[in-house]
This record gives structure tokens, C-alpha cells and sequence, in this order.
């Protein structure tokens, strides 16, 4: 995450491998991401600007995740 390596993430979403129709309805806001490795760090975790680079970089790489992300 630190490094802003998008390639394992957007192997598994890329537009092609992603289902249609109902099936992709079924997925949507369906994607939670879990953050590992910052337990120990005091400040929340939206305000830590490694994860906000990250995360704020994703639907620019694959717009379809603004669909998938759970709100």
C-alpha cells in the first residue's frame, strides 16, 4: 500500500473478469477493505496519509470500484 502498488488489486477487478447483470449488482457495496499494520499508530485511520493516497488513488485506476465499495 505504502509503495501505491495497484497490481494485485486490479488483477482481481479488472473490467473483464468482472461479472454483469445481476451478478454484478450482487457485489456491489460489497468490497471492505481491511487495513493491516497501523494498530499501533495513535491517529485515525482516514487521516493517515499513506491509506488516503491508497485508497483515494483506486477508483482512478478502476472506476468500476465506486460501485463495489461499501459505504
Amino acid at each position: 500500500m505504502e509503495r501505491g502498488d495497484f497490481g494485485h488489486f486490479l488483477s482481481l477487478y479488472t473490467p473483464d473478469r468482472l461479472p454483469v447483470g445481476r451478478r454484478l449488482r450482487n457485489i456491489m457495496d460489497r468490497i471492505v477493505f481491511c487495513i493491516e499494520g497501523y494498530d499501533d499508530d495513535p491517529r485515525e485511520i482516514h487521516s493517515i496519509p499513506e491509506i488516503r493516497r491508497f485508497l483515494f488513488g483506486l477508483p482512478r485506476r478502476l472506476a468500476v470500484l465506486a460501485l463495489l465499495l461499501q459505504t
